[in-house]
């Protein structure tokens, strides 16, 4: 299945856990990235705290049911560009 992303041209990467997301940063150099927080073998936060150590300047968008006013704080403490609220 195609997605409209891919169909504007944008090259879309998917990744099921945390470790083969963050591999993927360094291998892909993608333009933004799309997160959630909680994953199979770590976090969103684990991933905004690591761009931050490499000193990685990619968007960031993190997806989360956990909208309390702390997590959203904290996402955007460690660089997130925007926070979205799933539901």
């Amino acid at each position: 299945m195609t997605s409209l992303i891919e169909k504007e041209g944008y090259n879309v990467v998917s990744r099921n856990s945390m470790l083969k997301g963050i591999n993927a940063v360094f291998e892909e150099n993608p333009d933004c990235i799309v997160t959630d927080l909680l994953m199979p073998d770590g976090d969103g936060f684990t991933i905004l705290k690591e761009l931050s150590r490499k000193e990685i300047n990619i968007p960031v968008i993190v997806l989360t049911a956990d909208f309390q006013q702390e997590t959203i704080d904290l996402c955007k403490e460690l660089g997130a560009f925007e926070i979205i609220q799933k539901e």
